[in-house]
């Protein structure tokens, strides 16, 4: 797909030199760049690595030992 973006002259200068030193297109600089700005953008929808192995705190108490103290809701409290 071709897609038309406008860049200010500093940063098409900026670009073209990038370009040039890792010897590859502005194109595909940009693809690059795209690709890693959704890759970033999707990863913050997941949960890392380290919160699904976590196996809790063996010296806290579980979460749902606090369903203890909590009070019934009053009825028609939710519809």
């Amino acid at each position: 797909m071709n897609l038309t973006v406008y860049i200010d002259s500093e940063s098409t200068k900026d670009l073209e030199k990038y370009a040039a030193l890792e010897k590859k297109s502005r194109n595909a600089l940009i693809r690059e760049a795209i690709h890693e700005w959704l890759d970033r953008r999707n990863a913050t929808k997941q949960w890392s690595k380290a919160i699904m192995e976590f196996e809790g705190m063996p010296d806290f108490e579980s979460f749902e030992a606090g369903r203890k103290v909590l009070f019934q809701p009053a009825d028609g409290a939710f519809p």
